[in-house]
Order: C-alpha cells, then structure tokens, then sequence
C-alpha cells in the first residue's frame, strides 16, 4: 500500500540521527562542506539545504518530523515559509496564534517568530523558507529586483506593527512560483532559487492575504483544545459525540474544523497520530509489540498491526528492523 507523507518523510529522514538536523550549505550550487548536525529535542529530526543565492538571500528546502530547530534570531531579519506539505502552528501569549498549511505562505521577523512556541500538529512539516536580510538586498539588489526599483518598503509595510507571523492564503499564484522548484537537478538549483525568491518578492504586495484569520485562528485555538484532549490518553478513545457536547459545536461542524486545521477527519488523523507514537517506541524502546499496541489505543495486536501497515506501509516488525 502506497505510503502516506508522513511515512515519507519518515523514510527520507530514516539516516538522520534523533534529535539532529542535518544542515548543508551550498553557495553558487556547490556544497561548501560535509553536512553538519545541530541538536534538536529529543524525538525530532530534521534536514535543511541552505542556499546563498546571493547577499541578502539564502534559500532553504527544510523538513522536519516532530518539531522544529531552535534558532538565534538576527535583529531585523526576516523569514518568507512557503509550506509544501504538513502544518505548522505558532503562538505566544500576547498575539493570536497563526496555522500555515500546505500550499500557504507566511512572512515574519525572527526575533518575533523566536518568542514563540511552535508545533506540528501533523508531525511533519515540509517546504522552502527564504531568509532575507533587507538591508543588505537593498544595498545589493540582484538584477530582476533592481530593475524593478525593489528597496524592501514591502517587507516594512506587511512587518510593521505586526508582532505574528503574517499569513498568506494558498493560491495559484503561490503554486505557480514553487512548483517549478520540484525535481531539480543540483546544477539547476542554486540559479533557479533566486530567480524564484526575486518572482516571489516581487509579486508579494498582490498575493492574498489570509482571508477571515480572526475567525481561523478562534477555530484553531479550539481545535487545538479539541487536540489535546484527543492525545493526552492514548488508551481512552473519545467520541465526536462527546467532543460536541463538552466543547457545544455541532458534530458536522466540528468535523470541518478539525480537518480544516489539521488536515484530516477526526478518526483518519488520530490513526495516523497513533502510528506515530508507535513508531518512536518501535524505534527508541525494546517493548513488544502488544504493549505498544495497547499503549496507543488498540485493543488487539492484530487491528493495530493493520492501521500500522495503512499509514506506514509496512508491518511493525518490518519497521523496527528497518530503523533500529
């Protein structure tokens, strides 16, 4: 059975080692060096390709499975997330928390993005983030940018007074831009990011802006809620009907909220989430299998091993062998 994306980024991330990012550097297309490792927290891993497309600019292709890497923020310096596939939550106390999906974008100044608490709540993200330092781009803009008079007062309008990343809805402009970006050869890569981070930036004061956020956000708050409460206990399995009546949202719109944060159904995502969690203590702990099914919710090894081998294509057994 086909994989789904979460059992593939699993896989493409199988050599990383836990708790590490795996970060390349390239300049000018070529790699400057063996890939390095910074830590991450413990369950989570990562892989970065970083781009100097030129001063100004560096270029990433990120993926993550469980969290996301601490960083230092640069004073002034801000970041453009194009997600291709996952999701990723933010929040802090003070400003309203933000939901980048597939296919939407998000532009935010580090130091502001570094204040905050993170999450993927899909237990991957993927995608391209353009680090920008605007004055120096300003000083040194590349060709398409200086012929077009770009000196970053669209950065400064959509940064100023905000204090939370500035979400951008999937459209088809934003697909146009980065579906290209797909399958490139390595020679093609470095020359294309720019072109793409100047096609992106350029085009940035006319891609719309997340229509009805307020409402999205109120909705995430209460999903997230709605979340937590699903995986606190593994074990207990909640129904729609008692979501609806503890939290007073009809079923049928309970259910589009949740996909519509999430992703996925109630029950597609909590099998899924469930698989994940297996998959961990496949990897990390000796326990056997029947434990660990009944760990995660399943009354019988068999129902579990079925739901195992739906999401990650494969049995569990075949999996802690493969990843251990």
């Amino acid at each position: 059975m086909k994989q789904d994306r979460f059992a593939a980024v699993a896989d493409a991330l199988r050599t990383v080692p836990d708790g590490m990012l795996e970060e390349t550097r390239c300049v000018g297309g070529a790699e400057t060096g063996r890939p390095r490792l910074r830590p991450m927290g413990p369950g989570q891993k990562g892989r970065r390709e970083l781009f100097t497309v030129c001063p100004g600019i560096r270029f990433a292709c990120v993926c993550y499975a469980a969290g996301m890497p601490p960083e230092s923020p640069e004073e002034g310096a801000a970041v453009i997330a194009c997600c291709r596939s996952g999701a990723l939550h933010w929040k802090r106390p003070e400003a309203a928390p933000v939901c980048l999906d597939a296919g939407a974008m998000a532009l935010w100044r580090q130091e502001d993005f570094a204040a905050g608490e993170t999450a993927l709540p899909l237990g991957y993200y993927e995608g391209y983030t353009l680090d920008i330092d605007i004055a120096a781009l300003a000083a040194h803009p590349p060709d398409a940018l200086q012929c077009a008079g770009w000196d970053g007062a669209i950065l400064h309008k959509l940064l100023d007074g905000e204090d939370r990343p500035v979400l951008f809805e999937g459209s088809a402009a934003l697909e146009q831009i980065f579906a290209p970006l797909e399958g490139l050869p390595q020679a093609l890569r470095s020359p294309y990011y720019l072109l793409k981070a100047q096609e992106l930036l350029l085009s940035l004061d006319a891609l719309p802006r997340g229509a009805g956020c307020s409402r999205q956000l109120q909705q995430a708050a209460r999903m997230r809620e709605i979340h937590d409460l699903l995986t606190r206990d593994l074990t207990r399995r909640v129904t729609i009907e008692e979501l609806s009546r503890r939290f007073l949202i009809n079923t049928s719109s309970l259910k589009a909220m949740f996909k519509a944060v999430y992703g996925q159904p109630i029950a597609a995502y909590m099998k899924t989430y469930r698989v994940q969690k297996a998959m961990e203590r496949l990897r990390n702990t000796d326990d056997s299998i029947a434990d660990i099914a009944a760990d995660v919710g399943y009354e019988t090894q068999g129902k579990f091993t079925k739901a195992f081998k739906d999401v990650a294509g494969m049995l569990p057994s075949e999996y802690r062998k493969r990843h251990r």
